[in-house]
């Protein structure tokens, strides 16, 4: 059950997003899920306070609680005065329960979870392309806010594919479930149109191609399989692309994809006016570093937590200038900055790894991070970073048994 409501909680944003643009108002499921997850860790401890916790873990929440001692102190001299008390509390519930969950709860299975993510990442996909196709244009936030979520529906759907595609262990028993799953999420990952996540997984996988070269062990059945859907679907394929109906509905699902990446094209060929959204980052990055180096004082301590938005566009309220290090650095100063980057840093290079949670997936993450999202709010960051640095002992799942084992001993496979 933990594993459902962790699964639930980290992609409820996109639920929250559907529901709203469907005029439901009622119930804010990422608020409900929360307080869920809260009253489970408050149960855990009170019930099992002799708990001891993994030293990585505690390392890295050692880190993540020196950013936010940073932020408490900034509150005195941001210029933001309602949204950075909003921002502090919000990093405050990440670092609890994005990250902290699977620590302070006395089951958890990570391929359980991995399996639920998998099963509602899917059906919200499903629901969200079908709404994209059907609801009618409107001009207000809640409809610009569900279409919004496109960038967290592909990136959600590479982190799927790349688990299938490079986890030591697989995730489904059977060959073909696992090359089904990781073809339906690619497949959504082009749907979704996010530019971002699916030019970072090729980059990904062109990296991993590079480095290990000819070693790379290539899943033969995968190949089979891969051929046999080929082959039986061209007959039904080449039927169906002289069905006019099916060529307007082919159109329409991907016309937001072909629209946007062209518009990318564009931007890298030297056509900066066709894709505004690109340019708007290329400023905002001009901007932050040009702000970080203005004085000492901004290079040690920055403007304090919130200030993005009121020294960028004028407004206490939600902005930042997407790619946490330099939003770290800007609004909490260097040092923020650095412990995020020894946040990254120190598991990956730490020889224990996994078998669930490739370091792909760490790696696909931190690009994405570095164009998208803000620091208090990248719950799926926080969340992986927690299953990446998770004890594993196989066939267990009781932190009592993996509290009483040496650290060096949990890379038993």
């Amino acid at each position: 059950m933990n594993e459902l409501l962790y699964a639930f909680y980290v992609l409820s944003g996109n639920l929250d997003a559907i529901l709203a643009a469907n005029h439901v108002h009622f119930i804010d499921t990422g608020l409900l899920m929360s307080i869920i997850l809260l009253l489970i860790i408050l149960v855990n401890l009170f019930f099992y306070p002799k708990i001891k916790f993994p030293v990585n873990y505690l390392n890295e929440l050692a880190l993540l609680v020196g950013v936010l001692l940073l932020a408490v102190v900034s509150l005195v001299y941001t210029p933001s005065q309602h949204y950075s008390i909003y921002k502090t509390l919000y990093f405050t519930k990440e670092i609890i329960i994005s990250f902290s969950f699977p620590f302070l709860v006395k089951y958890f299975n990570i391929k359980r979870f991995i399996k639920w993510y998998i099963i509602i990442l899917f059906t919200i996909s499903i629901i969200y392309f079908y709404y994209m196709q059907t609801l009618p244009y409107q001009n207000n936030e809640i409809y610009k806010g569900f279409v919004g979520r496109y960038l967290n529906v592909g990136i959600s759907n590479g982190i799927a594919f790349l688990i299938i595609l490079l986890s030591k262990e697989k995730i489904f028993r059977k060959d073909f479930a696992q090359f089904l799953v990781g073809f339906v999420a690619l497949s959504f990952l082009v749907l979704s149109s996010a530019r971002g996540p699916l030019f970072f997984l090729l980059l990904i996988l062109i990296v991993i191609l590079f480095i290990k070269g000819f070693s790379m062990k290539v899943n033969k059945v995968w190949l089979n399989y891969l051929f046999f859907v080929v082959f039986v679907s061209l007959p039904l394929l080449v039927y169906l692309f002289t069905d006019p109906k099916f060529i307007q509905l082919f159109n329409h699902l991907m016309s937001r994809s072909i629209d946007r990446f062209s518009k990318f094209i564009a931007f890298l060929t030297g056509n900066t006016n066709e894709d505004m959204s690109s340019m708007d980052r290329v400023y905002m990055w001009k901007f932050t570093i040009e702000k970080i180096f203005s004085k000492l004082s901004s290079v040690l301590f920055g403007y304090g937590i919130g200030s993005f938005g009121i020294m960028y566009k004028g407004i206490d309220g939600r902005a930042y200038p997407h790619n946490t290090f330099l939003e770290s650095w800007f609004e909490l100063g260097f040092f923020a900055m650095i412990f995020f980057v020894l946040f990254f840093a120190i598991p990956l290079i730490q020889k224990r790894k996994n078998p669930f949670i490739p370091d792909a997936v760490i790696y696909y993450l931190l690009l994405n991070i570095m164009k998208s999202y803000t620091f208090a709010d990248m719950r799926q960051t926080y969340v992986f970073m927690a299953l990446f640095i998770y004890p594993y002992i196989k066939d267990a799942v009781k932190p009592r048994l993996r509290i009483s084992i040496e650290p060096k001993a949990l890379d038993s496979p």
